[in-house]
């Protein structure tokens, strides 16, 4: 296991004040948003759910390989999160972790890949 390099100080103070903004929304049931994620605790499922978005303009341009790698840093993310914020591993208690690649359309997200259970599916339709 490698160790995760301390964040710059004003990164981690970035993620401390969005922490305590949306923690009670988490706790409620509701999605947070934290760092260029968005963490929900989808209990009729038994999931929490990380959710992280395209960087392309264009859905057309979105390849399963940027939704591989953006889950892959999601959960570099996630590990960095968990060590910053304990409370996460209680709100994940008992859930399954799944990770969503979202394409955000101004309006919502539309889900484009997602790894659950360890097994990547990439969802993209023909544009």
């Amino acid at each position: 296991m490698t160790m995760t390099p301390p964040l710059p100080p004003d990164t981690e103070a970035e993620l401390r004040r969005e922490f305590a903004r949306g923690v009670d929304d988490l706790r409620s049931g509701r999605m947070m948003p934290i760092g260029g994620l968005g963490l929900y605790r989808d209990t009729r499922d038994h999931r929490f759910i990380v959710s992280c978005y395209s960087s392309s303009y264009y859905a057309e341009n979105i390849t399963r390989k940027e939704a591989e790698e953006r889950i892959a840093t999601a959960k570099e993310e996630l590990n960095t999160l968990l060590r910053l914020f304990p409370e996460l591993h209680d709100q994940m208690h008992g859930l399954d972790t799944a990770f969503h690649f979202c394409y955000d359309t101004g309006k919502g997200g539309v889900l484009v890949a997602k790894e659950e259970h360890g097994q990547f599916q990439y969802l993209k339709q023909a544009a």
